[in-house]
């Protein structure tokens, strides 16, 4: 039987991008958490309501050393905490052992493939304009992941 593993999601991220960790081997990893939601519009009002009970996902991006395509710079250099973007990857299990007792602990993390930047949170540095930066993200379905 074939599997099938992949995970698109849309949303802000909850904070900004760890710092790059290069790995013995010269590939590189970089981290980061999202937020996703159903927010919905209230027909009285036209108003729309956040979602009460969000998504929160880790993602984290990979770089091999000797790939051309390098999407870890794309998260360094584009995402920011509140920025809105669009994610494809598939999804695996984390698990470990509680420091403190609580037992087996486990997280569902998104690594990432793809990566469409749509905007960001208002900046005011800015002058209030959002950011709206496209990044090469095209995926070679040759690369290893």
């Amino acid at each position: 039987m074939a599997h099938f593993n992949k995970m698109i999601v849309l949303g802000r991220l909850t904070r900004d991008p760890c710092e790059v960790k290069t790995l013995p081997n010269g590939n590189s990893v970089i981290d980061f958490g999202l937020a996703c939601g159903q927010s919905r519009k209230d027909k009285s009002t036209g108003q729309w309501i956040p979602d009460p009970n969000p998504l929160f996902i880790d993602c984290k991006v990979w770089a091999y050393a000797d790939s051309k395509r390098n999407l870890v710079k794309v998260v360094e250099q584009y995402l920011r905490k509140g920025g809105e973007v669009l994610l494809e990857g598939s999804a695996k299990t984390e698990s470990w052992e509680d420091k403190n007792g609580g037992g087996k602990r486990s997280k569902t993390v998104l690594f990432v493939t793809e990566i469409q930047l749509l905007g960001g949170k208002k900046d005011d540095s800015a002058g209030g304009e959002s950011q709206s930066e496209s990044a090469p993200a095209a995926f070679d379905p040759n690369e290893p992941f």
